[in-house]
């Protein structure tokens, strides 16, 4: 009757990947719009997210630890990949979440004036353009 002495190798379970999940108040914008995005989905089934890395596809991106809700604003006209990936606490990274954002133009506000007010025939009339476009 010996003492028998077992030694087990205890490995942990395999890391199940976070999932990042990109959503955005809207796709489509112009310059200037503010969009708002959200990765307060984003979730990882056995663990916990330590870090969002969100890139605005315009050459911004931010890096954060707790979710929120990330403002940002397009200063160009464009088709833009927006990508969300986020690691976990056993650095686990998710595949990247995408949402496509396109800044349009804005068409041109054609305006003028002309004077005098009231013209009379063969009067010359002065015109003024005072048009603009946003971009």
């Amino acid at each position: 009757m010996g003492t028998h002495i077992r030694h087990y190798e205890m490995t942990p379970a395999d890391n199940i990947l976070p999932n990042a999940i990109l959503l955005v108040d809207r796709n489509i914008g112009v310059i200037n719009n503010l969009f708002i995005f959200d990765v307060s989905q984003s979730n990882d089934p056995d663990g916990f997210i330590t870090l969002y890395e969100l890139d605005f596809g315009d050459g911004n991106n931010t890096s954060f630890v707790n979710p929120s809700s990330i403002n940002h604003i397009y200063t160009r006209t464009g088709v833009f990949n927006a990508k969300l990936v986020v690691t976990d606490n056993r650095s686990g990274r998710s595949a990247e979440s995408i949402q496509i954002i396109s800044i349009i133009n804005q068409p041109p506000k054609a305006n003028f004036s002309f004077n005098p007010a009231n013209p009379q025939t063969l009067e010359t009339i002065n015109f003024v353009d005072s048009s603009t476009d946003p971009e």
